[in-house]
């Protein structure tokens, strides 16, 4: 069904009630100052019967016209890089978590930045050549550990856009190591305030908040083994006998 405009008359206008019109020739109508609606669907969209918001048939067809050009500059150029950030942020929200997918959220963003400041709005405008440039100066104010997991967020949407067919081909930014600056090591004193502390802390409900006893314990175990807080394997909810 081709996506047609006409006049839907309101109680009380003349022409509703005119025995003397044909029902088509009342939507055609535009000598009065009715709503037209809009009705009909295109190859990529569908408009449900629905008022334009407009009363004059030339705004309304200009309305119609925007809103068809859309649909053909899509078709020739894909979809429009800020239409599939959100619908990939909307199809990931169960599955990250509430700061994670803010990440995500914050990182895609700057890339559909980056990528308007160069004129390019569409997917099919996106290039690897455009992706590394993102990241080598659009995040260049990041430290080398951000941008090594940015890369991560980076490619995963890059992958997920080529699944769902949004790019012509799939795209992958190089990869980043993450590198780490080692820093100076606590005094003993400094050792000993933290250990004093972590034994006294009464922060919270949930984990080592919970019980400073425990947190202080896997502290001293890391101090005096090396080992990682997760090698340690202390438990949260352990209690150390007094």
């Amino acid at each position: 069904m081709p996506v047609v405009l006409y006049m839907r008359h309101s109680p009380g206008c003349e022409i509703r009630d005119n025995t003397r019109l044909s029902d088509a020739a009342k939507r055609r109508y535009r000598g009065c100052g009715c709503p037209i609606w809009v009705s009909g669907k295109t190859e990529k969209r569908e408009f449900p019967r629905q008022t334009t918001g407009y009363r004059d048939w030339k705004e309304a067809e200009a309305w119609l016209a925007a809103e068809l050009a859309v649909d053909v500059d899509q078709k020739i150029h894909g979809p429009l890089i800020d239409d599939c950030i959100e619908r990939y942020l909307d199809a990931r929200r169960d599955d990250l978590k509430s700061r994670t997918h803010d990440q995500h959220e914050l990182l895609l963003t700057r890339l559909s930045d980056y990528a308007l400041g160069r004129r390019v709005t569409h997917m099919d405008g996106l290039s690897v050549d455009l992706c590394e440039d993102f990241v080598t100066y659009g995040l260049k104010h990041l430290a080398s550990n951000s941008r090594a997991t940015s890369v991560a967020k980076l490619n995963c949407f890059l992958k997920e856009a080529a699944r769902r067919k949004w790019t012509g081909e799939t795209l992958k930014v190089r990869t980043l190591a993450a590198s780490y600056e080692a820093g100076n090591p606590y005094a003993d004193d400094e050792v000993d305030a933290i250990l004093k502390a972590a034994g006294e802390f009464r922060g919270g409900t949930v984990g080592f908040a919970s019980c400073g006893p425990t947190f202080r314990l896997l502290l001293e175990v890391m101090l005096q083994t090396g080992m990682r807080g997760s090698d340690a394997n202390v438990r949260p909810d352990a209690r150390v006998r007094s």
